[in-house]
């Protein structure tokens, strides 16, 4: 992998400073603590890396956030570590560290924009959880609690992420029009603010929406701009998501080949990255 390299590179740099946590008074030394921060923090996000990888670069992220003794590096932190337990599938374990997070944020107060955006993403993550977990009523008012806040900042990726959110859980109650509906409204927010990574989220779930309704051309319109979007995004998780809606295409279309290739490369890329 072309990026192991940069791992130890970053590894010798961190053998110069103490990860203990303690005060950072040389601000020429905070300048370079808080870099270093920051490109863990874009490595544990880096799906092109294997898990456990993510994982290191996250807690090394968190270590260094507590040197800095900044709260919004240490939420940055802490949320990609809880990002990564979800996609492993330790849901209880990521609403425990969002829930931490949270209180965090509550404690800083509300002072900007960017306070209530915060608390707008919080809850619309903590939703997911929660409708992973199956508590659907849960997860909607969640969902529903962030858009409020989210239109009152007038944050249109927030809107639009919410909006998706609470499509997919209208479609499993049964709603497939009306989530539908809502879709479209969340993708035209995305469209205008050229919000590539909640596109894609909103292609995939038309898609497989327009399969359960039988409107396969429109499932195709879509789920090819997911495909677009993937390569664009170069995200492992998503992509593999792709290959299961296409997998559900065809198999819906009775043609069982292309249905088989479809999930076993799903398959492979969720065995591979460790996606739960």
């Amino acid at each position: 992998m072309l990026l192991k390299r940069v791992l130890l590179v970053y590894l010798i740099m961190l053998s110069s400073y103490s990860l203990r946590s303690q005060s950072v008074n040389n601000s020429d030394s905070l300048s370079i603590i808080t870099d270093m921060f920051y490109k863990y923090l874009d490595l544990s996000k880096d799906e092109q890396f294997q898990m456990d990888e993510r994982k290191m670069f996250s807690q090394k992220a968190v270590e260094l956030s507590k040197i800095i003794n900044d709260g919004e590096t240490l939420m940055e932190a802490m949320s990609s570590y809880g990002y990564i337990l979800a996609q492993e599938g330790h849901y209880a374990k990521a609403m425990d560290l969002f829930n931490r997070i949270n209180t965090i944020s509550d404690s800083m107060g509300f002072h900007n924009t960017s306070d209530w955006r915060r608390k707008a993403y919080l809850a619309n993550v903590m939703g997911l959880i929660n409708k992973e977990l199956g508590q659907y009523d849960d997860a909607l008012g969640l969902y529903f609690h962030s858009l409020s806040i989210s239109d009152s900042v007038n944050w249109d990726e927030g809107k639009s992420t919410a909006l998706n959110n609470i499509s997919v859980l209208y479609d499993l109650h049964g709603n497939t029009e009306q989530a539908i509906s809502i879709l479209k409204d969340s993708w035209k927010i995305a469209e205008k603010v050229i919000n590539k990574r909640v596109l894609l989220d909103i292609s995939i779930n038309l898609m497989e929406m327009y399969i359960e309704t039988n409107s396969f051309d429109s499932a195709k319109i879509y789920g090819f701009k997911a495909l677009e979007l993937s390569k664009i995004s170069n995200t492992p998780y998503n992509s593999a998501f792709v290959d299961i809606g296409f997998a559900k295409l065809y198999y819906a279309e009775k043609d069982y080949k292309s249905a088989l290739n479809s999930i076993e490369k799903g398959i492979n890329v969720t065995l591979k990255n460790g996606f739960e």
